[in-house]
This record gives structure tokens, sequence and C-alpha cells, in this order.
């Protein structure tokens, strides 16, 4: 049931951004005010010589007074226990029908006066021109007032649009006899059939004459994306239909009495399922990771607001970065690759990335690389999609080649040793840009003709074709490390004489071309990264032994043409392409290359910074101080899975955690506060 006067918004902040809500009010009251004030002046004076009130006259005396009585009940609500978005829409509803009909009608009754200049010419005398003037101040307010009515009323959609996106639901007032189908199982007299709902077994249709609603969560790889026509949000009998959830503001519980015939305490008591997935695991609400707003609260940390990036939006701006596990078998996902990433994921990163992962069998860093080179590796990587999607998290992947790096062994058994045919390598089959090894323990590489070239991005273009396929919600192209693309950079590592090698603009070439290729391969609403190595940190080597590297000069004027090209973020790393490198190694020693890269692109492509970040107040200090948008953080994860919990605690910035676990430290049957996604003007604050 609707009801207005939902006191648990008293002590909330409000759904609406301030200034358009404050501004279109000021400019209803405003034009209100002048047409009522006009409209009372000539029907006394109409009154007064015994003139017959036009109708069009009343209309407009009506719909300024019902639009004073209405904005003082709003202003009332809106200061007192919270405005609900939904009375708004109501009555801009049907003020917007009573300007628009008032607008018409004083058009039509006007049309001679508008046609016609104020002046004596057409008025023959001052009092004429008063009331010309009159008449058009009357028609200009009442403009403005269905102008700013209208926006009113597309403001209160839109703010309960973002209500339904954001998944705070109440329930319909329904009755069971009349969807009998939709039953909770758990409760009496709910369908068992393990076919109901939405899955692999069957799909239930509703009725024609049934209104469904979208579902609270969408489960593909983007928001808004592969909602189920049917209504219905899960498999396996579990789920309900989205129609049985009406999202609103305020406290959770809503108010319906009765719901499929269940009393709102039993139907709150079911422990729904998370929507569209194969297996039964409970729907996170929000997703955890979310920041969480208390009473009061005025600001929140920049590391904890929302990211988005075209069609996909990070509930926080931490970044799991890829860790190469070497565990893969003929490049597919084993357990310990769902058990690892699972435990990260589950605690709520702003998006997890998968680890590199090649496009070729030979573009392996070690025989246990995990690859997409095949599309038997698919279901593997699609369990961890799933996963991730069951939790409400976003999940990314890597995609790359190890060029001269190639073929060798894991790293806990050496620093690059190679690994021969007896142990699954394929050193004779390595190759690169030129013919340069990494150093003497690394395998020959042999130089890649054009054919190689082309080769490559056809495999390449076949890997983003399969990464899409399983459900990505972004893809990075790997770009960094001393690893193939990289090593086209470089003139360290590329002393090619054709278009690939040479002059800056040869040496980028690749790179250029990769991103153009994934870039339309990939939905216009995916997000593209990409991650790049600043320098080669070889700027204080020796000139007769590295005359020439990459730079961080070359990095900040290639970054424009990745934006350009459709980069959405730039994950700047830095060094791996030649053993004389000498980082500088402090915390967050990479940072100063992307704020280099932040400046010099604005707000054209977002920029993470990734290495060294090992406290939330440094990563906090990097997005709030030096304007970058993310921070990408691995070892702390491999040494802290609840990294984000940590982190918010640090900061002092309460976050959603899974179910499983937040009941455990905020006790049975708590409720968490409201998500950060109810209040836009904290968004940016």
């Amino acid at each position: 049931m609707l009801n207005p006067f939902d006191r648990s918004a008293k002590t909330a902040p409000s759904h609406y951004p301030r200034l358009p809500f404050h501004a279109i009010r000021c400019v209803q009251l405003l034009s209100s005010i002048v047409v009522g004030g006009i409209m009372c002046y000539f029907i006394w004076h109409l009154t007064h010589d015994h003139w017959a009130t036009p109708w069009t006259f009343i209309w407009l005396t009506a719909a300024s007074l019902f639009s004073i009585a209405a904005l003082s009940f709003t202003i009332l609500l809106h200061c007192c226990i919270g405005l609900n978005p939904r009375v708004n829409i109501l009555v801009n509803g049907f003020l917007t029908l009573l300007w628009g009909l008032s607008w018409c009608l004083l058009t039509w009754y006007m049309s001679d006066t508008l046609r016609n200049m104020c002046d004596v010419q057409h008025w023959h005398e001052d009092i004429g021109v008063m009331v010309c003037r009159i008449y058009k101040a009357l028609f200009t307010f009442t403009l403005f007032g269905l102008l700013s009515t209208i926006a009113a009323f597309a403001l209160d959609i839109y703010v309960r649009r973002q209500q339904t996106r954001r998944g705070i639901y109440r329930l319909h007032d329904l009755d069971a006899k009349q969807r009998p189908e939709a039953a909770p199982r758990g409760l009496p007299g709910a369908a068992t059939d393990g076919n109901a709902g939405y899955g692999h077994g069957g799909l239930a249709e509703p009725r024609e004459s049934e209104a469904w609603e979208e579902p609270r969560t969408s489960m593909g790889p983007y928001d808004s994306a592969h909602v189920d026509e049917s209504g219905f949000a899960q498999r396996g009998g579990y789920g309900l239909p989205a129609a049985q959830f009406e999202y609103d503001t305020g406290y959770h519980g809503g108010h319906a009495e009765r719901a499929y015939g269940r009393t709102q305490e039993e139907f709150h008591n079911v422990n729904r399922a998370a929507p569209g997935i194969s297996f039964f695991t409970p729907a996170q609400e929000p997703p955890a990771g979310t920041a969480l707003i208390e009473e009061g609260q005025k600001s929140v940390p920049k590391l904890f607001r929302p990211l988005k990036l075209r069609g996909l939006t990070l509930p926080n701006r931490i970044m799991l970065s890829p860790l190469c596990q070497y565990s893969a078998q003929d490049g597919h996902y084993t357990m310990w690759h769902w058990t690892h990433m699972g435990g990260i994921i589950q605690r709520g990163p702003g998006i997890a990335c998968v680890e590199a992962t090649a496009v070729t069998p030979q573009g392996r860093i070690t025989p246990e690389d995990s690859g997409l080179w095949k599309d038997s590796q698919m279901e593997p990587l699609k369990k961890i999609v799933e996963f991730a999607h069951s939790q409400g998290q976003k999940i990314m992947i890597q995609l790359g080649h190890a060029g001269r790096k190639a073929s060798t062994v894991a790293p806990w058994l050496s620093a690059g040793a190679v690994a021969g045919p007896e142990l699954n390598g394929w050193p004779d089959d390595v190759y690169a840009p030129s013919a340069i090894p990494w150093n003497e323990n690394h395998a020959d590489p042999r130089e890649m003709s054009l054919q190689d070239i082309q080769e490559f991005k056809t495999a390449y273009a076949e890997a983003v074709r399969r990464a899409v396929q399983c459900g990505f919600d972004a893809i990075e192209i790997h770009n960094a490390h001393g690893y193939l693309l990289h090593e086209f950079l470089s003139p360290v590592s590329n002393q090619r004489t054709d278009q690939y090698g040479g002059s800056f603009e040869n040496r980028t070439r690749l790179t250029l071309e990769v991103v153009e290729q994934t870039r339309n391969m990939i939905p216009n609403l995916m997000p593209l990264f990409l991650r790049i190595s600043a320098t080669d940190w070889l700027e204080d080597a020796p000139k007769d032994q590295i005359p020439e590297s990459w730079t961080a000069a070359d990095t900040v004027r290639l970054a424009p043409q990745l934006a350009e090209k459709g980069v959405d973020l730039l994950d700047v790393s830095s060094g791996g392409n030649h053993p004389l490198q000498h980082p500088h190694v402090k915390p967050a020693y990479q940072s100063p290359f992307a704020i280099q890269v932040k400046q010099a692109v604005g707000d054209t492509m977002a920029v993470g910074s990734v290495g060294g970040i090992d406290t939330a107040s440094l990563a906090n200090s990097l997005l709030e101080e030096d304007g970058l948008d993310l921070v990408i953080v691995g070892r702390g994860f491999q040494k802290n899975p609840g990294l984000v919990f940590a982190w918010a605690d640090e900061l002092g910035q309460q976050v959603q955690m899974p179910n499983q676990i937040r009941w455990g430290f905020r006790g049975r049957g708590s409720k968490p506060a409201r998500p950060i996604t109810e209040f836009p003007h904290l968004l940016g604050a």
C-alpha cells in the first residue's frame, strides 16, 4: 500500500538532488503565486463590473491554488517525515494535466492578444496597454508553471527509477489466489515444482493481464541487462516473480499487510535466492562492499563512492589486481581458482580481475597459466563469473601474451628458468618483436613475421569473443610488465625496421590496433581497461647499453590516443621489460605516473594506480587529493581477502557485508543501514 506518512525516512537524507529539487519548486511556487494573484485581480474586477468569469480564468485559478496547496503539503512532508517520490508523482502528474489544460485554454483565449504588440497603436489608450502587458505576463508565468511542473514530474520519475535500480523494495499487497504459482518455496501452500520459475527445466509464464515489473537485480554483465521477459528472476524454483516486489525508499520491511496470502512477517522470513543463478545462494541486497549511510552522515570517502564506467557501476573504487596463480590445467581453471577468487569476491571489491589469461598456448608465462584460446576453457570461467554475479559483484578478465617471457617455470621454483618439453614447455616456439631474449635464463625468441602479428591479432579477437560469452563485466588488455604488447612499445625490446618498429608511431601501432579491434568487438556498454607499464625504469641505466627506453613521457603521449580509441580506464603500472631496471620502490611508488597521466587525459579516461598501496588512508588520498579514479590492489588481497572491510574500518565508513558474514557481527535479524546509492547528493561528497 502507498503510505506517504512513512516515518522511517524522518531522519534520513532526502533522495532528491538538492539543487534541482529546490530550484524547480521555487519556480513552481513563484509561477503559482503570480498567476493566482493576477487571476484574483481579474476575477474581482469582473465580478465588480457584473461580468461572467471565463472558464479559462477558473481553470487557471484552480491550477495555481492547487499548486500552492500541493507545494505546501509536500514541503511539510519533506521537512517532517520525508517525501516519498510516489506521492510526488501522483501530485505532479495531476498538476501537469491541470496546468497543461489551463495553458491550452489561455492560448486559445488570448490568441489575438498574443499576436499583437502592447502599444497604443493596437490598444488606443494606456489602460489597454497595461491590460495587454498583464495578459502577456499571465501567459508567460502560466508557461513557467507548466514547464516547472513537468520538470518536477520528470524529476520524480528519475528519482523513482533510481530507487528501483538500487533495489530497496516493499511488498505488493497481492493475493495468493491471483498468482498461486508464485508462492515462495518453504511456505505453506507453496509450489513445489522444481521447474517453476526460470531455468533449464521450464519457464513459468505470467498471465497476459498481469503487469510485471523489472526484476530488482540484473545478473547480466551490465546494469539493466539480461532481464528475463517472464519477470522471474530466479532458477530452480527458489525464486519469486519480480512483480512480488515493489521498490520503495525508507524502512526495510514496508507496509503491506499481506503478500501472496502470507503475512509480512512470514514473507520476510524467506531466504530469497540470488536472481538468475543455477544454484541456490542468498541474494545480497545491496552487494558487499557498498557504503552504508548512517544517520547524520554528511560525506563518504571517495574510496567508497561508486564509480561509473560506461554501463557498469562499481560499488567502491578498490579493484582486485589480476594475480597469476600458475595452477591451471591445459589453460583451464581449477578448484584452486574458484576458491581463491571466491573468497575475495564475496567480500566486496569494487571489481575483481581474473589473472592474466593467455590468448594462445604459446602466450603463457608457464605451462600452468590459464588461457582462453579454445572453447572448452570457457566453462570453468563461466563458473567464477556466475558466482561473482550471484553475490551482486563485478568481475573482469585480463587478456595477454607473454612474448619473450613465455615458457618458464612457476616463480616459486625459479626466477625465470626455462620450461622445456619435459615440463610441457615450448622453448623453441617463443616469439617476440625482435630476437632479443629477456636474459640468459630465458628462451631465445624468434622475431615475429607480419603473418605472426596478424595471427596474434586474430587469436586475441577470438579470446575477446569468448570472454564476452563467458559474461565478464569488463576486459583488460595486458600491455605491461615486459610481455608481448609492452615489448612492441619499448625500443629496448623492439628493434624492428618495418611498420611495427622504429618510430613512436610504429612501436605503438600494434597496441592501438588491438585496442581498436577489442573495442569494436565488445558491447558498447562494456568498459575496456588497459594495463600499461608507464616506464621501463631504465633512465639510470648506462647509455652505452640502453640508449633508449620506454618512459613516463611516452606513456603520457600515448594515453590520449588510448582514450580516443575507446579505453575507459588506464591501469598504470611500470617496469618488467629489462633486467637492468631500477624501480624506486616505496608505498604507492607507481602513483606519480598515474597522476601525470590523469592530468593529461582529464575526464576523457579514468586512471587507476597499482603497486604498494597498503593503507586505506593512502588509497583514499590518491583519489581525493591526487584526482585518481581507482586503486588496484594485489598483495593486500592475497594477505587479507577482507581488505575492503579492513579499509572501511580504517576510514570509519560502514560497508555492507555478505549476509552469511554480516549476521555474525550485527546480530540475528539485523538490518543494514541504507546504501549510498539511495543518497545522490553523497555520491560526490
